[in-house]
């Protein structure tokens, strides 16, 4: 199994996630018809979106968000970010002072000249 972060920032993300889910009526719902609201009853909301996601496989529930817009990413291990291969390029590998092969994911942030 493996675990989904959810990025809803407006009503409409909320509602294709709703639609995703099939929980048509809980955009309709007054505790979670705006993002202030749905912040102020996150715990309830949370509960029921949970038990829905956990209806599905990540695989699965991942592609239909994808296919709906909902801003959504699984969690992955650092093994797995290490190892796809669209971050080949952004990869920095380095030997320490006991001769041990570190890897690393060169930072956005700062310039590495090497």
């Amino acid at each position: 199994k493996k675990q989904i972060v959810l990025a809803i920032g407006n009503d409409k993300q909320f509602k294709q996630l709703c639609f995703v889910l099939k929980l048509a009526s809980l955009p309709k719902n007054e505790k979670f018809s705006s993002n202030t609201m749905r912040v102020k009853n996150r715990t309830a909301l949370f509960e029921i979106i949970k038990k829905e996601i956990k209806k599905h496989d990540s695989e699965s529930i991942m592609k239909q968000f994808i296919e709906k817009d909902v801003p959504a990413g699984k969690i992955k291990s650092v093994k797995e970010v290490l190892n796809n291969k669209q971050l080949n390029s952004m990869k920095l590998e380095e030997k320490d002072q006991f001769n041990e092969k570190s890897t690393r994911i060169k930072s956005a942030i700062f310039n590495i000249n090497t």
